[in-house]
């Protein structure tokens, strides 16, 4: 499975070199967005990401659970806080092909 997670509507950088332009812009920008990927598997009401490598270093080579539920035609990942506030949310909506099937 691989994640690319991209909030909307992020700053654009002053430069054309994905490397350059001003540290603070870079922070910024890369810090609306995560990468990672890596193998998973299903345990009850969860979904076990053994992450390979991430955007996120301190991501890679661990295992990442996330609670899951179906909405609908959703199926919803939440990741939660210690006090139970949600602080990430993955939607993943059934194409109507997939729906016709």
């Amino acid at each position: 499975m691989a994640v690319q997670m991209v909030a909307v509507d992020r700053p654009r950088l002053d430069t054309g070199d994905a490397l350059g332009g001003e540290v603070e812009q870079r922070a910024s920008a890369y810090s609306t967005c995560l990468a990672y990927f890596g193998r998973y598997e299903i345990r009850e009401n969860q979904v076990i990401h053994q992450v390979e490598a991430s955007l996120f270093p301190n991501w890679s080579g661990t295992v990442q659970a996330r609670p899951f539920v179906f909405e609908g035609e959703d199926l919803v990942l939440q990741v939660k806080a210690d006090d139970g506030r949600v602080t990430n949310e993955i939607v993943w909506t059934r194409s109507k092909q997939e729906r016709a099937k």
